[in-house]
């Protein structure tokens, strides 16, 4: 986690800060004891293992706070933000310019702070650590929509190893940097295939600011399981750019939320009931009817992830004439009941 130190002469704005509850939502930061005298504030930052300052300006310009330049001196990789009351353009360019992460105004308020420690995440992924993972991420999307993906573990291990071998011994980027990526690849498969986006529960691949930190072979462990899914995916429904069978399958997939039948799809793509229903059994090897329940199952799998919907709500959604029929379906195509699936 990062350790978050206020350096305050005045010893006023340690007060401030340790009050709010920040420190007991987010598991990322944690405070560590107040500096009160700037001459060798540095050092002791060094002996607390100090990742983030804050540091009260105190009716000062940014260039007669001698502690900013000892900071960027000795500590290149400490980012530090500056608290004051001066709204001035000049003294605002003044503190960027210097190298700080952010600039708050006073009163300080908690939204503030969060947002202003935030920014962490966002200066945490270097240029050349991107440089390095960006082929590696490029050769996951395209192992993925391979006909077998069988490098897919492979390579996610081998990007992880990367990813943490260039941040040393700083894990919490390195796995800011790695959920980054996460969402980047996820974004790109989306991009080539928007159906996707209906089979694969996006939280698992979405970045989020004020994550728990987690061990590196765990999230090794979540990067298979989770790409290994979005390969089941992709294979399971290879058939849909089969050319013959693509309009059919693709309107099937895209439209899964919604009441589908032979005559509407008939409908919806100009091809007759007998043709569709023909040329899916030649290709895809079972009826559309039988598919459709698939594709249905498939997306309620994804939808049973959100714990605080209802499977009555999902049946709605998915436009199962009951709750009953929709719990029916589910346990042909899965052997369990969609509360028992959830459970598990």
């Amino acid at each position: 986690m990062y350790h978050v130190t206020v350096v305050d002469e005045r010893q006023e704005l340690q007060v401030e800060i340790e009050q709010m509850e920040i420190w007991k939502r987010r598991e990322d930061f944690t405070l560590t004891e107040p500096i009160f005298t700037e001459e060798h504030a540095v050092e002791q930052m060094n002996r607390m293992g100090t990742d983030i300052v804050i540091l009260a300006a105190n009716g000062r310009s940014v260039d007669a706070i001698g502690l900013v330049e000892r900071i960027r001196s000795n500590r290149v990789e400490l980012r530090f933000v500056l608290v004051g009351s001066d709204r001035s353009y000049e003294q605002v360019r003044q503190v960027f310019r210097a190298g700080a992460l952010d600039y708050v105004v006073r009163p300080l308020s908690e939204q503030m702070l969060d947002q202003a420690l935030s920014r962490v995440y966002e200066t945490a992924v270097t240029r050349e650590t991107m440089y390095k993972i960006t082929p590696k991420m490029e050769l996951l999307v395209e192992n993925l929509f391979s006909e077998d993906g069988a490098d897919v573990s492979f390579i996610c291990r081998n990007l992880i190893d990367t990813i943490y071998e260039d941040f040393d011994r700083d894990v919490l980027s390195a796995q800011m940097t790695a959920d980054k990526s996460k969402e980047r690849i996820y974004q790109e498969l989306v991009r080539r295939k928007p159906w996707l986006e209906k089979f694969l529960h996006a939280d698992q691949y979405t970045y989020r600011i004020g994550f728990k930190n987690q061990g590196r072979e765990t999230i090794v462990r979540q990067w298979i399981r989770d790409f290994t899914r979005v390969g089941c995916v992709i294979h399971k429904y290879h058939m849909v750019d089969h050319k013959l069978v693509y309009p059919i399958g693709k309107y099937i997939v895209v439209h899964v939320d919604e009441r589908l039948n032979l005559e509407r799809i008939s409908k919806d793509v100009f091809l007759s009931k007998n043709y569709i229903s023909n040329i899916f059994k030649k290709y895809v090897g079972m009826s559309v009817v039988e598919f459709v329940k698939e594709v249905k199952v498939d997306r309620a799998k994804i939808l049973l992830l959100d714990q605080t919907r209802k499977v009555r709500e999902i049946s709605e959604q998915l436009n199962y004439p009951d709750a009953e029929y929709f719990a029916k379906i589910f346990k042909q195509k899965t052997g369990e009941t969609p509360t028992e699936y959830r459970r598990q």
